[in-house]
């Protein structure tokens, strides 16, 4: 069968389903559920309406003093029911861990339309499934989340960044392995080669 080209595969214009590097093509027609159009999305404990957008509640919660674990470079455009969708890490996840660490809580709708819902509110609750993780990675197979209760974690007065040189992507891991364990505030570390640095 041929596949259209990137430009007509999406009807729906300005939206792209298959991400931002085209790694899922539709070969047969598909039905497309735009989370965009729901208004706002829920927040138990930040308040009655956080954005949607990552960018947004970050900037919610950081007026508070705290800060979200889970930080991506398309912040502004990621949605938090689609970083939980597709269990996403971000350049943080060395400190906090993936999105399926962040989740307390959760609510989502099955296909039958019916809700499940587990927003307990507390860390430790082992008083049935833990749907938020079970959802976290199925990219919408299983339900389309509604709903969530975020781990938030407190701001840092202050941040270091170091630029370092390797020889190779070897000693480049070994030495972050090493920072890991003799660093307990490490929270990213980035691997760049010579040709990236000199194209930018």
């Amino acid at each position: 069968m041929d596949v259209p080209d990137r430009a007509e595969a999406d009807p729906l214009e300005g939206r792209d389903r298959r991400g931002v590097v085209g790694g899922r093509v539709d070969r047969q027609p598909v039905v497309a559920t735009l989370l965009d159009q729901v208004p706002r999305q829920r927040a138990q404990r930040v308040g009655p309406e956080a954005p949607p957008l990552v960018a947004l509640g970050q900037e919610h919660v950081q007026r508070a003093g705290w800060d979200f674990g889970v930080d991506m470079g398309s912040r502004d455009s990621a949605t938090v029911g689609g970083m939980v969708a597709t269990n996403a890490g971000g350049v943080n996840v060395v400190r906090y861990g993936v999105m399926r660490q962040q989740i307390v809580g959760s609510e989502a709708v099955l296909g039958d339309g019916s809700v499940i819902r587990r927003l307990p509110g507390l860390v430790k609750d082992n008083t049935g499934y833990a749907l938020g993780s079970l959802m976290a990675g199925s990219e919408g197979t299983l339900a389309v989340i509604t709903r969530l209760r975020l781990r938030l974690v407190p701001q840092l007065p202050r941040r270091t960044v170091a630029l370092l040189a390797v020889d190779d992507a070897g000693h480049a891991a070994a030495f972050a392995a090493q920072l890991r364990r003799s660093l307990a505030t490490l929270t990213a570390a980035e691997l760049t080669s010579i040709s990236v640095a000199n194209a930018a």
